[in-house]
């Protein structure tokens, strides 16, 4: 993941963050690289439909607020 933060980053990105399923989330702002498992519930999960454009949003909600990459990444 690394790698791809990288040439997206190179490509103009200022931050990057990328999903990837079972595997978790990671980010990338040019400097701190973070990698972050998925939260584990208990509850089944009924559908996925969604999923990244929630992250998506509780993670720009956490910039909006000033919170660090490592928080904006707890909250999608």
């Amino acid at each position: 993941m690394r790698e791809l933060h990288d040439k997206i980053h190179k490509m103009g990105a200022k931050l990057t963050f990328i999903t990837d399923g079972e595997k978790g989330a990671t980010a990338y702002d040019g400097k701190d690289y973070i990698e972050m498992d998925p939260y584990n519930s208990t509850e089944p999960i009924a559908d996925k439909t969604g999923v990244g454009d929630a992250f998506s949003s509780g993670a720009t909600s956490a910039l909006f607020y000033k919170k660090s990459l490592t928080e904006a990444m707890k909250w999608g």
